[in-house]
């Protein structure tokens, strides 16, 4: 049963892609006349695909679609497109919320109303990173570090005080200087992503604290 799934798969795999082919595209298109669409058949693609590799392969296109229709069928087709054209711009419409629809909306999940309230923490974080004694113990712990990322060692370029217990689970520890490490931005995301480099600022923390 695997086997034959395998072999369904790789004659699925060579009917998608024959149409890189060259050749073989010159051959069905040019000399047995076949249309973009009948192509895509047997290619198990989007004509669209096939129209692109024409042109990738400079093969030269045959005269038809619009200025080869009848007159009646050109007729048919441009009221067909006006009329959907109508309906895509009527069903846009009553997607579209007006700015007080799009306000009522932002007032109704604000704050407590919203589902993942805590209590208005994030705007007491925001508040206390944008304090002076914040931007002060910021520039005091880069001198400490003498401006150099505790994880990599690299000194200077974009540097971040990082906290050990983040903000977010303990606020009182923001302002602790024991809590905050100089990291630079390529290792901050790393360490957030729980990547390597973690354990080693961990490490340094530990012998910190043991000093």
């Amino acid at each position: 049963m695997q086997r034959g799934l395998m072999e369904k798969a790789k004659t699925k795999h060579l009917q998608h892609t024959l149409y890189k082919n060259e050749q073989w595209l010159k051959m069905q298109y040019l000399e047995l006349k076949k249309t973009c669409l009948d192509i895509s058949h047997i290619c198990n693609c989007h004509y669209r695909t096939i129209h692109s590799w024409l042109i990738r392969h400079n093969i030269p296109r045959r005269q038809g679609g619009w200025e080869t229709m009848p007159k009646e069928q050109k007729l048919l087709r441009s009221q067909w497109a006006k009329i959907h054209h109508a309906l895509l711009v009527e069903s846009a419409s009553n997607q579209i919320h007006t700015l007080e629809s799009r306000r009522k909306h932002g007032l109704a999940i604000k704050g407590d109303r919203h589902w993942n309230w805590q209590g208005g923490k994030s705007e007491s974080i925001n508040l206390l990173r944008g304090s002076l004694d914040y931007r002060l113990l910021r520039l005091t712990i880069f001198n400490r570090d003498n401006f150099t990322c505790q994880v990599c060692g690299r000194r200077g370029g974009q540097l971040i005080m990082h906290h050990i217990i983040p903000v977010s689970i303990n606020i009182g520890v923001t302002l602790h200087d024991t809590n905050t490490i100089t990291v630079c931005k390529s290792c901050h995301a790393k360490i957030h992503r729980g990547q390597n480099g973690f354990e080693s600022l961990q490490s340094k923390e530990d012998s910190r604290d043991a000093g």
